[in-house]
């Protein structure tokens, strides 16, 4: 397949998909006590450890970074989340189209979802250069923050089939405690390039 038409073919997905991803975020669900992370510091790393420490002290331990998708943090949970996601687009996707596996298509969170990078330091870490950072992604209804694409997954999947709106039940672990898990790939088909056939998913009933 030539360079024009991957581009082509990303082109198709993202047309197809761009419509499909509603949400049901809610932006007083993120932290209050946030702030925003240097972005001149190279690609190497995100956080500067002397303003972090800094920071850590003023807050008296714990304090967020929000992560936008240009940061090194940001962008790798994303990439992470796509590659989940693909699978059920396309079943079987590395046989059938394994050069779509490298495709970014969801480039951002869902509206008024945002990822938050947690910094806390022990009361044994006070005045050392040590301190735990954990990324979230925050803005579900119920003020749940997921730990993971992974866990973030179920949820998303439901809302890429359409939300409340498809009459079917997430079944992420904070929607549905008891019976969480990931859905079953249950797909319909859009056209793609050249006559092909790529599987997005359906998880209605």
């Amino acid at each position: 397949m030539s360079s024009e038409d991957d581009k082509l073919m990303e082109a198709s997905l993202r047309e197809a998909t761009k419509n499909m991803l509603i949400s049901d975020g809610v932006s007083s669900t993120h932290p209050v006590k946030c702030y925003e992370l240097d972005l001149n510091m190279g690609k190497s790393q995100d956080i500067d450890n002397s303003r972090t420490l800094d920071l850590l002290k003023e807050t008296k331990g714990s304090f967020y970074y929000r992560l936008t998708t240009n940061t090194i943090r940001g962008s790798s949970w994303l990439k992470k989340l796509n590659q989940a996601v693909w699978p059920y687009l396309v079943p079987e996707i590395e046989q059938v189209f394994p050069e779509l596996t490298k495709i970014i298509l969801f480039e951002d969170f869902p509206k008024n979802y945002g990822l938050y990078l947690h910094i806390t330091q022990k009361k044994e870490q006070l005045n050392t250069n040590k301190f735990r950072t954990d990324a979230y992604l925050f803005g579900h209804p119920q003020k749940k923050k997921f730990r993971s694409p992974n866990e973030f997954l179920p949820h998303f999947l439901w809302l890429l089939a359409g939300g409340t709106e498809s009459g079917s039940e997430c079944f992420c672990q904070y929607c549905n405690s008891k019976n969480s898990r990931t859905p079953k790939r249950n797909a319909t088909l859009i056209n793609t390039p050249k006559g092909k056939k790529a599987k997005i998913l359906n998880l209605s009933p």
